[in-house]
């Protein structure tokens, strides 16, 4: 949650039109036992969204959630434009814990994931399409960010649209750099995952929220 009636996610998570039945959960750590369950008033993807489908990635992959009553949960502060990716990253989301699982997690579960340039997550991707490990070239583009999760510490499916946060002792000190957008397989080494590079945003976020009326957001200071 970015602003007390905004949660962002990621736009490949938002293309259904009908949203009458989804509702999004503020603050839980386990989601069949919330209480701050909020219905959805509307969902605005970024208008330059495109998926590519014989590769899987996302471009602009990015979406504000805008719930009808207002959260009274604390919001996440946001990586600022020029902000530098920490070492560490922490992915948050209630995905599945193997490609082979296809139940969702009940509770709330993060992981600390290196993070890595884009050049050496390009030639990472390079390398697993030369070794023939994907039929489709992968290309990081404008707008992304890479981490590099190890054998059985990354995100998975159903963690798509969560947030990649720089982790602080205090939770209301946690920024969030990233969100979860696309990779292959489920926490596999040497396939890195792409995600939606918040500061490469910031503007369009904060342009979203002041076009509708619906406060700013916090974002962390210039250091």
């Amino acid at each position: 949650m970015i602003a007390p009636r905004v949660v962002l996610t990621a736009a490949h998570c938002v293309k259904r039109s009908d949203f009458s039945g989804v509702r999004a959960v503020i603050g839980a750590t386990w989601w069949e036992t919330a209480t701050a369950v909020h219905e959805i008033q509307e969902m605005y993807s970024h208008p330059g969204y495109q998926e590519i489908r014989y590769t899987g990635e996302q471009l602009f992959d990015i979406a504000i959630v805008v719930l009808t009553k207002a959260s009274t949960k604390r919001p996440v502060k946001l990586a600022q434009l020029d902000a530098v990716l920490p070492a560490t990253l922490t992915v948050l989301g209630y995905g599945t814990t193997s490609e082979y699982v296809d139940e969702m997690s009940s509770f709330l579960r993060m992981v600390d994931v290196p993070s890595i340039t884009t050049t050496t997550c390009q030639q990472m991707w390079d390398a697993r399409y030369a070794s023939g490990s994907t039929d489709e070239p992968i290309r990081i583009r404008l707008g992304q960010s890479c981490s590099a999760g190890q054998a059985g510490r990354d995100a998975c499916a159903g963690d798509s649209g969560g947030p990649v946060i720089q982790k602080a002792l205090i939770a209301t000190e946690d920024v969030q750099f990233a969100i979860t957008s696309y990779g292959y397989g489920c926490a596999m080494a040497g396939y890195p995952a792409v995600n939606t590079h918040i500061p490469y945003f910031i503007t369009w976020i904060e342009d979203a929220l002041s076009t509708r009326g619906l406060g700013s957001v916090l974002i962390t200071p210039s250091t």
